[in-house]
């Protein structure tokens, strides 16, 4: 445990950051605010819960309409940066290990969640974030948003963020890999095998993107009030949201269609050389197949795949495309 004097210099957005930094670290996810939020909303209450003191002092969580929420750090945490520590500051997080041990616990469990699956997780019935608006009110009212969330509610349920299984070692020291046996590359590849094909297929050269959350806001501005003006705001999102799975599903269809065609003009190369190539002292050729089979498989359905290409393409340029941009920047500025 820290000592009281070292306890001051360790603020709000440095636990935020170690956040972010145990996510990169651990991974390799960069966290959106509602997820750094979130992550350290629940490090805050279960160490509270486990020491009887706060982690810090210089921020509380406040209940917002998506969740528990910390002002200062939602306000200066850059979700962009790549995290690096000075050797100062990692010696006083190493000071409280169990800091880092509920960190740990806590990304491990929620780096991967959507911003909408964390915030139905914060606004459970009986959670800190719904007593703290609406235990004690009249039905249909609530307190206002920005309340304090007190500390004996965290202390009386401290959440479990959906698994308490954890990698608690390794955070901030580098471990010894453990040496693998020659019979497991097997046995892991029989396992994975089903798995890597999907993925293959499913999501080619797939990324990790940064939650956009245009969805989340949508939800929010209704939470607060309907009205004319949050109705439109948030038609403007959803077709904004529209845009934005339409480019993603347009990313995808082209990776997937690029990575078949590549396989198969290498297999229709690899059937090439070995059916015509003469090279004795490597076997070639060593299979027979009919003159035409190969001209069906060399024009007919080589042309095809190629044709596959090119729809892509046209997926990419279409003609009504500019017409859809400008009738959507009308709508934002119409706003």
């Amino acid at each position: 445990m820290m000592a009281q004097n070292n306890i001051g210099q360790l603020t709000s957005i440095h636990y935020g950051r170690l956040v972010q930094y145990a996510a990169q670290k651990l991974h390799q996810q960069m966290l959106n605010k509602t997820q750094v939020n979130k992550i350290l909303f629940y490090v805050y209450g279960r160490y509270l819960a486990l020491t009887g003191e706060r982690l810090f002092t210089d921020d509380s969580p406040k209940a917002w309409p998506y969740g528990p929420v910390f002002p200062k750090v939602n306000k200066r945490i850059d979700t962009t940066e790549v995290i690096k520590f000075s050797p100062e500051e990692m010696a006083l997080f190493k000071q409280n290990q169990t800091a880092i041990n509920v960190i740990v616990v806590g990304v491990d469990a929620m780096y991967n969640r959507s911003a909408v699956s964390l915030t139905r997780w914060s606004h459970q019935e009986g959670s800190p974030w719904h007593r703290t608006l609406y235990e004690g009110m009249e039905k249909g009212t609530q307190r206002a948003w920005n309340t304090e969330i007190p500390d004996e509610y965290m202390r009386q349920r401290p959440f479990d963020p959906l698994s308490e299984l954890a990698r608690i070692t390794g955070l901030l020291e580098h471990e010894e890999e453990e040496k693998v046996k020659w019979w497991q590359y097997g046995t892991h590849f029989g396992l994975y095998s089903f798995y890597i094909i999907r993925c293959f297929f499913r999501h080619p050269l797939k990324k990790e993107k940064k939650d956009l959350e245009l969805l989340e806001q949508v939800r929010s501005l209704l939470d607060v009030e309907v009205n004319d003006a949050n109705i439109a705001k948030s038609r403007m999102i959803v077709g904004l949201h529209r845009i934005v799975e339409n480019t993603h599903a347009r990313r995808r269809l082209e990776r997937w269609s690029l990575r078949v065609i590549a396989i198969y003009l290498a297999i229709v190369l690899g059937l090439v050389v070995c059916t015509y190539a003469d090279i004795p002292f490597l076997g070639l050729p060593f299979i027979k197949i009919p003159d035409k089979i190969m001209i069906a498989v060399l024009s007919t359905t080589t042309a095809n795949i190629i044709g596959l290409g090119l729809i892509v393409l046209r997926g990419h340029f279409l003609a009504n495309e500019d017409k859809r941009i400008k009738e959507t920047d009308n709508s934002i500025k119409d706003q």
